[in-house]
């Protein structure tokens, strides 16, 4: 009985879906069949491939993306705190922050975003199993003015008393039926990012990002790097 290992499954569905997108003039009507057959087996190797119980994804996805983790934690909170200004000088504080990375992240950080169970996400976990090209997360941090915030203060206990909340916002990147888009231009149309949730407070953010009870240990220091 011939034996094939299916670690090579998600390898070889990018390649079967390259060509499909880019070469399908040359692979034909081979190309369609090759998809098909290999889709269903991406779909459920693929977000299975950093934990298959709740507790390992987010194990795992802390593990992974823990660095990615702490330094979105940590721009969030250097974003509230405005840096020291010259007088008749632009605010030196840094409004955006854009962090790169590969599906070996993109895919346990969706982890830690829709099963940490904090607050209710506005999407299944697998309701996008595939990630796709431009698949991008985004941390909106607002705050409420002075004078709103005082009349919150007032409100009873609740998540708008606090000045500060996240929206987090979220697009599988390009999800569409390959055959049909290949043949136009070769570029397909992506999901525009929608919110997950549209009001986190930062402590929920906190722990959603960097628990202290999940027992992750911080980066070490330069002092201890150089030991």
């Amino acid at each position: 009985m011939a034996r094939w290992s299916a670690l090579q499954i998600p390898d070889v569905f990018d390649y079967i879906k390259y060509d499909a997108i880019h070469n399908h003039e040359l692979l034909g009507e081979v190309a369609s069949r090759l998809f098909d057959t290999i889709k269903p087996l991406a779909d459920f190797l693929v977000p299975h491939e950093y934990g298959i119980e709740t507790a390992d994804k987010l194990h795992i996805g802390r593990t992974t993306c823990e660095l990615l983790l702490r330094s979105m934690w940590k721009d969030l909170e250097t974003m509230k705190t405005p840096l020291p200004t010259e007088p008749g000088q632009p605010d030196p504080t840094p409004r955006v922050h854009i962090y790169c990375g590969s599906e070996s992240h993109l895919q346990p950080l969706r982890n830690v975003l829709f099963q940490s169970n904090v607050v209710p996400i506005n999407c299944s976990w697998d309701c996008y199993n595939e990630l796709n090209y431009l698949t991008h997360v985004v941390l909106k941090l607002y705050r409420y003015d002075d004078a709103d915030y005082e009349k919150l203060k007032g409100s009873p206990p609740g998540p708008t008393t606090e000045q500060y909340y996240v929206e987090l916002d979220w697009s599988p990147g390009v999800i569409e039926d390959v055959f049909a888009m290949a043949e136009e231009d070769h570029a397909l149309p992506f999901v525009e990012a929608f919110a997950l949730h549209p009001h986190i407070t930062l402590d929920e953010m906190h722990e959603i990002l960097v628990p202290e009870q999940e027992g992750v240990p911080p980066p070490p220091s330069a002092n201890e790097s150089a030991e």
